[in-house]
């Protein structure tokens, strides 16, 4: 068996040959790779000599009728499904050869869930070293931009042969630039340094993170389904907001199948950071809440109140708690009456 990039080729050409294997040998005439998928399963590769199947759903015949199927799972050698190995058969000679087929696709099917672990390990290595060894970027910690290239394009090939689903995460420092100006470059490295400790933090070391331009970072997730996305998407804002970070973050994702790519994914996750922006540039513009709340921070209307913490067992105060408190003209207004807004408009780290 090869490795590394080799990998990728060697698994393109060993599942065409099974399956155009069991299309001319079993007695059912035409076979699918199906990958499985929360959004519904995708294919991967179709051997098809006879004409049997749609061209737009390898998984129907032509003619619509309800033909003899052989579908087996194909499952990893950690337990997880990765997909089913769908054969078609035709009414002449599906009776007698639904026994054999069906044993020759079990014994495929086997042989393809072993390969296709083996492989998706190798690359999952391969991907852990590269972030360990690979040149990091000195302020954040993550990876450079040459990095990030170079992992969504060796990432978007296995995505493709494997039908891997993958997902972008692009955040973007939207007051590093104002901190830069106004505070010398000095405060802009330490928002990028806590900025990358942070993410790194999040991503545990199981998720690739780089430093792609002066205020942008990105993650690039691999395997992952829209849940493990999700959560992953919500730690690193609750880490950034909790150190007082404005950022703008786009997701963009790439559904299991043969047919996206993790750079449609990066796009779509651009696309949404693009759109935040726009949304608060209007915001900013026509809302009176955000000028009051530029007046209450350059008036001072907005403090910070100490709420101690107590050790019940000793009665000892063991640490306070900074709680922002607006002092408006008509009532004291508590942070989740003005913090959604501050945030919304790009001032939370202003505050």
């Amino acid at each position: 068996m090869t490795t590394g990039t080799d990998s990728v080729a060697s698994f393109a050409t060993t599942v065409h040959g099974v399956l155009q294997h069991l299309a001319t040998t079993s007695g059912f005439p035409a076979w699918v790779l199906m990958r499985a998928d929360e959004r519904g399963d995708q294919p991967l590769a179709v051997a098809d000599p006879a004409g049997v199947l749609r061209p737009s759903d390898p998984t129907a015949t032509r003619s619509g009728s309800e033909l003899p199927r052989i579908d087996v799972a194909v499952m990893l050698p950690t337990g997880r499904t990765f997909g089913r190995l769908v054969g078609t058969g035709d009414h002449e000679s599906a009776e007698v050869a639904t026994a054999p087929a069906t044993e020759a696709a079990n014994l495929f099917a086997s042989l393809l869930g072993l390969l296709i672990g083996s492989d998706l390990a190798l690359a999952a290595e391969r991907r852990a070293a590269e972030a360990r060894d690979g040149t990091t970027d000195p302020l954040t910690g993550l990876a450079t931009r040459q990095g990030w290239e170079l992992r969504k394009r060796l990432d978007d090939r296995i995505c493709r042969e494997y039908g891997e689903p993958a997902a972008v995460l692009l955040i973007e420092l939207d007051e590093l630039k104002r901190n830069n100006e106004r505070y010398g470059h000095s405060a802009g490295d330490e928002q990028l340094r806590t900025a990358g400790a942070l993410v790194r933090e999040a991503l545990a070391g199981a998720h690739f993170g780089a430093r792609i331009t002066g205020d942008r970072l990105g993650v690039l997730i691999v395997g992952a389904d829209e849940r493990q996305v999700g959560e992953l998407e919500r730690a690193v804002r609750r880490a950034l907001s909790a150190a007082q970070i404005s950022a703008v973050i786009g997701v963009g994702s790439r559904t299991a199948g043969a047919f996206a790519s993790v750079e449609a994914a990066n796009a779509e996750a651009e696309a949404e950071v693009e759109r935040t922006h726009s949304v608060r540039h209007v915001s900013m513009g026509d809302s009176d809440v955000n000028a009051s709340l530029l007046d209450a921070m350059a008036n001072g209307a907005i403090k910070a109140y100490f709420q101690p913490i107590v050790d019940l067992r000793t009665g000892e105060v063991v640490a306070v708690e900074a709680l922002a408190r607006w002092q408006a003209a008509d009532s004291m207004r508590e942070p989740d009456q003005f913090l959604p807004a501050l945030q919304q408009a790009g001032l939370l780290g202003a505050l």
